[in-house]
């Protein structure tokens, strides 16, 4: 191989491993971002749960509330940990909307008649819209397998409780009526 053979097969190397360290640069970026958002949305139902809990009188709603309250924080918490192996620094806070909409919904559920059915239809429409999140991060980006298989488990396990709160809600309007 000739010298300038040599050279030009070095440069295409080099743009070739440039353009591979942009395109998982650009990839990273996008990854440790959605999964920021998604660290906000399960920190936002973090404070609901525990927001729901101090406010209804309802014994085995709020047990329900405590215990997936704190499913939510081991949720973000690991979401955290792939940030930063992904050279992310994670940032843990309430968005506003959320603390807005909280300061509204709590009124809300204290003067309401049905003060369950409002708390149920409230964290199913938050728990539906984490998920299509987690569906849509899950089908859209690139992520490495172990990371994949842990969104997938989140996924599955917010749709668990899902079921069980809807669970909860049959087994109580049963002894209602």
């Amino acid at each position: 191989m000739s010298c300038e053979h040599f050279e030009a097969l070095v440069s295409t190397l080099s743009e070739i491993i440039i353009f591979s360290l942009i395109r998982y640069n650009m990839n990273n970026d996008t990854i440790t971002a959605a999964l920021q958002k998604l660290v906000m949305r399960l920190n936002d139902a973090e404070k609901q749960h525990l927001e729901i809990a101090k406010s209804t009188s309802n014994q085995a709603l709020r047990e329900w509330c405590l215990r997936y309250s704190e499913e939510r924080d081991e949720m973000h918490k690991l979401l955290e940990g792939h940030i930063s192996a992904m050279g992310g620094d994670p940032e843990v806070r309430t968005s506003y909307l959320s603390s807005l909409h909280r300061a509204l919904i709590n009124p809300k559920i204290s003067t309401s008649n049905d003060e369950f059915s409002t708390i149920v239809t409230e964290i199913h429409r938050n728990a539906t819209a984490l998920i299509a999140e987690y569906d849509q991060v899950i089908a859209q980006l690139e992520l490495h397998p172990s990371l994949k298989i842990n969104l997938e488990k989140q996924k599955a396990t917010i749709q668990l409780e899902l079921s069980n709160l809807i669970a909860l809600k049959e087994e109580l309007r049963a002894t209602v009526d």
